[in-house]
């Protein structure tokens, strides 16, 4: 036997506002309502939350699509694969994100802003528009210590609108400090920051793309 909390919680506000907010219990799967692939490895994550005014009209429903990646020895990670945001009150239209993750590190490689879709309320969603945004994480690592060396942000038809880049320990992973950010500005300018550090990892100096 055991314990997964409770089901669904009702929290009331002193305007009469409501929210209802659904967990997985680690049985069976409520797919209409977006529960997916109930495992005891998804035990106590919300799923649904359901936002109702005073007046008991719905006015907001977020479902997140809850993945899992086998890390062996019974044990999984468990991350937000899909999250869909359905806003039905004041002009409804539906929203909705993607992530991808690295299993073996837990670490997040990509995100997609879909932006405006077309949502059901099982938490499926056909994209509709040309407004979605990807943004891919790169990640360097020495074997015990893994840190984030690169951020890109593109438009749905593939042009950078942002990058950013992190230098650790001065070109060799080591302890894991930040030797040196790099911005993106143009495709052939970036803006450098410098970090410099004592023997304990304390930081000492900073100098901004200007050299001050």
């Amino acid at each position: 036997t055991k314990f997964a909390g409770f089901e669904s919680v009702t929290s009331v506000d002193t305007e009469g506002n409501k929210e209802i907010s659904y967990y997985h219990q680690g049985n069976e799967s409520k797919t209409t309502m977006g529960e997916y692939d109930d495992s005891q490895y998804k035990i106590g994550r919300e799923y649904r939350t359901e936002t109702y005014d005073k007046n008991n009209v719905l006015v907001k429903t977020v479902i997140t699509k809850w993945g899992s990646g086998d890390l062996g020895t019974n044990r999984s990670l468990i991350y937000p694969e899909k999250i869909l945001t359905r806003i039905s009150a004041g002009g409804s239209y539906d929203t909705a994100v993607g992530y991808t993750y690295d299993t073996a590190y837990g670490q997040m490689v990509h995100m997609s802003d879909l932006g405006i879709v077309t949502g059901n309320n099982d938490g499926s969603f056909t994209d509709v528009g040309s407004d979605a945004q990807t943004t891919e994480y790169k990640y360097i690592t020495n074997g015990t210590i893994v840190r984030q060396s690169l951020v890109t942000r593109r438009d749905q038809a593939g042009k950078v609108l942002a990058q950013s880049a992190a230098i650790y320990d001065n070109g060799v992973l080591k302890r894991g400090l930040v030797t040196e950010t790099q911005n993106w500005l143009t495709a052939t300018t970036t803006a450098k920051t410098k970090f410099t550090y004592n023997s304990f990892g304390l930081p000492l100096t900073t100098t901004d793309p200007l050299g001050n």
